[in-house]
């Protein structure tokens, strides 16, 4: 649909190709099919964090044995979903963190048969040659950086943590930091539908096998919509995190995920959300495959949390476009395909 979309606005207006993107962050790094990226994810002690094979009998986890947010400044291996992109990201000594997301699929070696597992995979990959245990295992193993865990799945939560929970206490001894990531609300151009991991139910599993692991929690949104984080969007999702951190007695700290696209509008009940909470953070992003916005649209950005105050809180993990008339031919292509799959949705329901 995309590439579609993407045909139309170029028969009219010359599109300037956006393959050519400038990464805003110098720490930036292509790595195969993943970017290493640096970004702001929050102040904090230094985390810790350490693998082996967990199961549904290992000992729990005492709240806040997890480690809080890493420290500001972290360069990041993004979606890593194979081994030859995990090895990149444990053997380059740039790389001070690990994103990865996880699903339940099918593993290579099993020729794709057998019961289903978590495994490192996009959406809307099946099948991957990385399962969620040897990920843990190596990155503990190599035990120098922090760990995102970004499920994609409910059901992916509550096998994976098992393992996690066993491990808790030798990560935080490696000094390593484990954020447990998921889109948990309805946000911005997707406020009706079910959420693949909705809080409550995603909380009471982490309250349950992971007690005190610092979150990171996005609204499901579609980057392309005319819409905006709301007042409405920033009181439910603190309440949100003040539910998880009454439960497990201890406040280990939140990252709240922004669309860049929707941002802008946003800052004022995004600025009041991070202030309310003082171990919170933001960090705005641009998605994978998601054709970059105008430059202009990140310093605008950076400028209005800057007026309200709380630029120190705010990390980035974007890239924009090269020229300006890439980035506006993008802007269109995102909504556009925001309101076709907005439409596609509503005939659906």
């Amino acid at each position: 649909l995309w590439r579609f979309l993407q045909a139309g606005v170029l028969a009219g207006s010359c599109y300037v190709s956006w393959l050519g993107v400038v990464h805003l962050d110098e720490n930036r790094i292509s790595m195969d099919h993943g970017v290493v990226k640096s970004s702001v994810v929050g102040a904090g002690s230094n985390a810790s964090a350490s693998v082996a094979d967990g199961g549904d009998a290992a000992p729990k986890a005492a709240p806040c044995v997890f480690l809080p947010l890493p420290p500001a400044e972290q360069t990041w291996a993004h979606a890593v979903s194979s081994w030859k992109e995990l090895r990149a990201a444990l053997e380059d000594p740039r790389v001070t963190a690990i994103e990865g997301d996880i699903r339940m699929g099918r593993l290579l070696s099993s020729g794709g048969a057998g019961e289903d597992v978590p495994i490192m995979a996009h959406p809307p990959a099946r099948v991957s040659d990385l399962s969620f245990d040897a990920f843990l295992m190596a990155c503990a193993r190599q035990g120098g950086k922090h760990l995102k865990l970004d499920f994609k799945e409910l059901e992916a939560v509550a096998k994976c943590l098992p393992a996690v929970r066993s491990l808790a206490e030798t990560l935080r001894g490696n000094g390593q930091a484990v954020l447990l990531n998921a889109d948990v609300v309805n946000g911005p151009g997707r406020r009706y539908g079910d959420v693949p991991v909705p809080a409550g139910s995603f909380l009471d599993v982490v309250a349950r096998l992971a007690p005190g692991a610092p979150l990171s929690l996005g609204w499901r949104v579609r980057p392309g919509a005319r819409d905006s984080y709301t007042e409405d969007d920033a009181r439910r999702m603190r309440g949100v995190y003040e539910s998880y951190a009454a439960r497990v007695g201890c406040a280990a700290g939140v990252v709240f995920s922004v669309a860049l696209r929707l941002t802008p509008q946003s800052t004022g009940a995004l600025s009041t959300l991070v202030s309310a909470l003082p171990s919170s953070q933001l960090l705005v992003w641009t998605g994978a495959g998601e054709p970059p916005p105008p430059r202009n649209t990140l310093l605008r950005t950076k400028t209005l949390f800057q007026e309200a105050g709380v630029a120190g809180r705010v990390g980035y993990d974007c890239r924009v476009a090269e020229g300006l008339v890439s980035g506006r031919v993008n802007d269109i292509l995102v909504y556009l395909f925001s309101a076709v799959t907005a439409a596609l949705d509503a005939l659906r329901d």
